[in-house]
Formats: structure tokens, C-alpha cells, sequence
């Protein structure tokens, strides 16, 4: 089931291939200029761009995608034993709410994964987590950066 999210990146892949940044007109200068029109290229372009919204939307479909995929691999858990314990992973707010708290690094630790596949999701989470709360910090830093006219303004 964690297979079929192959299929997301290739709407996010189809959707920065037909984009803006990739039509004929932008991949002659791209080449004029000695550089290679890639997806990353228009995702840097969507960055540089509207950082705020970039930012919302990797935060949150990553904290949807590894919710679910937790959640894949602790199912067949709660399925297997009927504990109370193990019961909080059976929702999926409880899964992206644990997701959001590991993401985020708060670690609260009331709702953990208990199988291994979920703990090794977690950790990858954790991971990715620490690389977008980064690019938090550069997005808040570069929108609340005065421009050289307003700078110009301020002094």
C-alpha cells in the first residue's frame, strides 16, 4: 500500500514538468544562460517565489504522507492484538498528530509506533522533519527581510 505513493510524485512530477518554468520559451533561456531547466530548477523557481506557500505544502503533505504510511505499517498491529495499548494508531488524526509532534522534533511521546517498520518511518520522519523546519527558518528570515527600497525607507 506504501507503493501507491509512487503515484503522488508523479503528479507532483507532472505537475513541475508542465509548469511554468518548463515550457519552450523558459527552457531557451534555462540553455542561453548555461542552465539545466530540471525539477529542481522550478522548485527552486516556486521557492524563490511564493516561500510561505512552498513550505505550507511540503509541511503538510509530508506530515499527511508519513501519517499514512505509519499507519499502514501499525495496522496489521492492531488487527493482530486487541490491547488498548496499541489502539491509538487506529485513528488516523492520532497517527498525523504523532507525525506533527515527531516532525516538528516536540517528541511528546504519549502515542508511539510500536513495530519496526513504523519506528524506522518515524526516524526518517524525524529526519525530514529537521531539513523542513530549516527551510522554515530560511523561508520566515527571507519574507521578513526588508527589500532595498524599503531599506533604503528605513534608514
Amino acid at each position: 500500500m506504501c507503493i501507491m505513493f509512487f503515484r503522488v510524485w508523479f503528479l507532483v512530477r507532472s505537475y513541475y514538468n508542465y509548469s511554468l518554468y518548463k515550457n519552450a520559451y523558459s527552457m531557451r533561456i534555462c540553455k542561453e544562460k548555461g542552465v539545466h531547466s530540471s525539477t529542481r530548477f522550478v522548485m527552486k523557481c516556486y521557492f524563490n517565489n511564493s516561500p510561505i506557500q512552498m513550505i505550507t505544502a511540503y509541511f503538510l503533505s509530508i506530515t499527511v504522507i508519513f501519517a499514512y504510511i505509519v499507519r499502514v505499517f501499525e495496522i496489521p498491529l492492531l488487527k493482530a492484538e486487541n490491547s488498548s495499548s496499541f489502539s491509538a494508531l487506529y485513528y488516523y488524526f492520532n497517527a498525523f498528530y504523532m507525525t506533527f509532534i515527531t516532525i516538528t522534533t516536540v517528541g511528546y511521546g504519549d502515542i508511539t509506533p510500536h513495530t519496526i517498520e513504523g519506528r524506522v518511518i518515524m526516524m526518517i520522519a524525524t529526519l525530514v522533519g529537521t531539513l523542513l523546519i530549516s527551510m522554515i527558518v530560511l523561508a520566515s528570515t527571507t519574507y521578513l527581510n526588508l527589500n532595498q527600497k524599503q531599506e533604503l525607507a528605513f534608514r
